[in-house]
């Protein structure tokens, strides 16, 4: 639903966030972290897309960027 999502309105960094999320639930952490790279792209001041490439991070094995990018979200947000 989110790639059909997505062909409508490219740009929408909440649609590539969401798409994120469904691969990390599916156990994908590449193309999880391609959608969450894709989110901070066009929205790089917003913590969740930061967020969600952490997780993607984490989920693949890659704790130092995974703590990185948890650092980055906590800086643009710090009250969450």
């Amino acid at each position: 639903h989110y790639s059909a999502a997505l062909s409508h309105t490219p740009k929408d960094p909440a649609l590539y966030s969401n798409r994120s999320f469904a691969f990390l639930r599916l156990r994908m952490p590449a193309r999880a972290l391609a959608d969450a790279d894709e989110a901070v792209k066009r929205r790089p001041d917003w913590p969740k897309a930061h967020f969600r490439r952490a997780e993607a991070f984490r989920v693949a094995g890659l704790h130092d960027e995974a703590l990185k990018a948890y650092e980055r979200a906590a800086n643009l947000d710090p009250q969450d």
